[in-house]
């Protein structure tokens, strides 16, 4: 049986409490237990902000490693979105659009962005 915790301490979570860690694994620990119990096939490990910043995975499925990968890529995709979501940006997207053709393009645009995030505002 293989066991893979995958936890990314590069977070303001882990910078502001040192505890934070533990607290984590500790999590990882039931879900752990959890796994090997068959209550789940696999675990995020989130911080106290809510914030996904790690997995556990028990066992060696391609198809659920590759499923935790995506979901990783996914909340990658998402942080990057929400920081560059400024008023900055939106406004620099809509430059020079005119017309009920042009809004119409940028909503498209803007409904693209948030399905490609699984989010859709």
């Amino acid at each position: 049986m293989k066991i893979q915790i995958e936890v990314d301490t590069d977070n303001a979570a882990f910078e502001d409490d040192p505890e934070e860690l533990f607290r984590v694994l500790a999590v990882a620990a039931e879900q752990s237990y959890n796994i090997v119990h068959g209550r789940e096939t696999s675990g995020v490990l989130r911080d106290i902000n809510g914030n996904t910043v790690g997995h556990v995975h028990i066992g060696d499925s391609v198809l659920e490693r590759d499923a935790i990968a995506q979901k990783a890529r996914q909340e990658e995709k998402r942080k990057w979105f929400k920081k560059t979501q400024t008023n900055e940006f939106w406004e620099s997207l809509w430059e020079g659009v005119d017309g009920e053709e042009g809004r119409e393009y940028m909503m498209n645009v803007y409904h693209a962005i948030y399905d490609i995030l699984g989010e859709r505002g």
